[in-house]
């Protein structure tokens, strides 16, 4: 199968998953040479690519050590390198959004076992300076940065929240009164 397709800015590129569950890769076809490049390491699961910007960044997903830790990584698509920013020991770091400025990265941190999910911020391209900007989050929080990099929306199981990028403070956009809210964007 192949899942979240992510297009360049320039339309030049098109990342995606592919594969099953415990043996997927994130590949990026060239659309003007008609050639597939696989990212990340083989024989580990990569997922969730996303564009950073023109320099073809992508921020990949990677297993720690055979376990459901996962890191945040950034490929270089132009060079080939691969350059670990993210990884916390005791969490699963996923749905990696750089800001418009490129200057902080906002994600989702999950503990190992369970349980309820923080969203964080860290310094970019450094990956330092991390903080939890919002704790209590449910239902496989996805989230998006304002087009002026102070907010984001994430998704919170049946709500939608929009959060201060500085202060954390919070506010409800909307609720669903049955399933979860999982795509949205800001137009």
């Amino acid at each position: 199968d192949q899942v979240e397709p992510a297009p360049s800015p320039d339309g030049r590129y098109l990342a995606y998953t592919e594969g099953t569950s415990g043996s997927l890769q994130v590949k990026v076809w060239d659309t003007q040479a008609d050639s597939t490049v696989v990212l990340g390491y083989t024989g580990k699961t990569n997922l969730s690519p996303w564009w950073v910007d023109d320099t073809l960044l992508v921020c990949v997903l990677q297993d720690y050590q055979g376990n459901y830790s996962q890191e945040i990584h950034l490929y270089n698509a132009k060079s080939g390198t691969l350059t670990l920013l993210i990884r916390s020991p005791d969490y699963q770091e996923g749905y990696p959004r750089v800001s418009p400025q490129q200057d902080e990265i906002a994600y989702v941190r999950m503990g190992l076992y369970g349980g309820l999910s923080e969203l964080c911020l860290a310094d970019f391209p450094s990956g330092s300076g991390t903080r939890v900007l919002l704790s209590g989050l449910a239902g496989g929080p996805r989230l998006a940065w304002s087009p002026d990099g102070g907010r984001l929306v994430v998704s919170n199981g049946s709500q939608l929240l929009l959060v201060d990028a500085q202060t954390g403070d919070t506010s409800t956009l909307a609720t669903v009164s049955s399933g979860s809210i999982r795509a949205y964007s800001w137009e």
